[in-house]
């Protein structure tokens, strides 16, 4: 999502996505461990942009 743009709730409108939701939260402790393994899968497309 963040790669595209980011998540319906992290902007005003115009929305840039039609998500509702990121797929994992800003706030998720695991966040940088999802983001390690997607990177890993299939390189890196965005960095990271948790907390």
């Amino acid at each position: 999502m963040d790669f595209h743009g980011g998540a319906q709730s992290d902007n005003p409108a115009p929305y840039r996505t039609e998500n509702v939701q990121r797929g994992v939260a800003k706030d998720n402790p695991l966040g940088r461990l999802f983001h390690d393994a997607a990177t890993k899968h299939r390189g890196q497309l965005h960095p990271y942009t948790g907390n």
